[in-house]
């Protein structure tokens, strides 16, 4: 669960079975019992107070258009709840 929620990008099931010296298809089933896990945890979440939204796109590796309207770019929407003195306390990704 550590390596799941600590990396800064996706941790890929080839690399979790490397990391934790399981078979291929028990390291993929431990991934997405975990992510399913934690998408269950979190949809009941409610933000409240102060929210803050701002929306992004992520990728575009691949040569082409540039700019929001590329293709190969996927857009998300982030919301965070922030405290009376501005800390961020709980984000939903959207």
């Amino acid at each position: 669960m550590h390596l799941l929620s600590q990396s800064k990008n996706n941790v890929s099931a080839l690399e979790l079975k490397r990391h934790l010296g399981v078979s291929y298809p028990t390291a993929w089933l431990l991934k997405h019992k975990l992510m399913e896990v934690m998408t269950q945890r979190e949809q009941g979440r409610i933000l409240k107070g102060c929210v803050e939204i701002d929306d992004a796109y992520l990728g575009g590796e691949k040569p082409g258009t540039r700019g929001r309207g590329s293709e190969n770019k996927v857009p998300f929407v982030v919301a965070v709840e922030t405290s009376p003195d501005g800390q961020p306390q709980r984000v939903c990704l959207l």
